[in-house]
């Protein structure tokens, strides 16, 4: 983890070669760090160990984005690389196909756009990134996560800090259909205090699902059940 941040902070991208191997050894550690932070949160005589691991859990998130931003960043430079454009050699088609594969952002923008249209239409008017605005004059944050195999049933996104009135958090699960957790303007206000900020600037959010039921995980409160406010469209109009 300090090679990586070493790396991150002084954007030497160019001296780290991510493989399959490396993804799935940051893919292990972090499954390592969700069980453990799972078991903190069983008991409540470990809840302020609880929170401290899910800021961690946060902190080690945004890392590993940063690291894939910038691990994409250099793939479409190497497809203007003289030595991808001199030959189809084997080596320099694999440097093409990784440069090719989309990224979480673009991913999470495709589908926020794509599921704004098919239920919206225009009634949501987008201003910046994955904040939109409604016909009442509120800001719809769209925050996207996407379901893991390391990490089932669970999702965890994010969204700018002091930049929405009510939030839809887009799940998208290994199997079966994106569903969206809808949050009213009235339970942002009552819980805004106790989301867990990371050192970026995003209030984050933490979906489990148990069994046929949806919990926002919060802070110093708990598993709250928001089964009834799963693609409930008209709490963001």
């Amino acid at each position: 983890m300090n090679i990586i941040l070493y790396h991150i902070r002084t954007v030497r991208i160019t001296k780290i070669q991510m493989n399959n191997n490396n993804w799935t050894q940051l893919d292990a550690v972090r499954k390592q760090f969700v069980e453990a932070t799972d078991a903190l949160s069983k008991s409540p005589e470990t809840s302020a160990q609880f929170l401290r691991a899910s800021q961690r859990l946060f902190r080690f998130d945004d890392l590993i984005q940063q690291l894939k931003n910038l691990v994409n960043e250099q793939s479409h430079e190497l497809v203007r690389d003289p030595a991808i454009q001199a030959g189809p050699t084997q080596r320099n088609m694999d440097r093409l196909e990784s440069s090719e594969s989309e990224s979480d952002k673009a991913r999470g923008a495709r589908i926020r756009a794509n599921w704004v249209s098919a239920h919206f239409g225009t009634t949501l008017t987008k201003t910046k990134g994955a904040l939109y605005r409604n016909s009442h004059g509120e800001t719809v944050g769209i925050a996207y996560a996407q379901e893991k195999a390391y990490r089932k049933a669970r999702w965890f996104a994010g969204l700018p800090t002091g930049k929405f009135d009510c939030v839809a958090i887009l799940c998208e699960p290994i199997q079966g259909e994106l569903f969206a957790i809808c949050l009213p303007t009235t339970f942002i206000r009552q819980h805004l205090p106790q989301f867990s900020k990371s050192n970026i600037g995003q209030v984050k959010f933490n979906v489990l699902k148990r069994g046929d039921n949806f919990f926002l995980d919060i802070p110093n409160v708990g598993n709250v059940d928001v089964t009834k406010h799963r693609n409930n469209f008209s709490l963001l109009s």
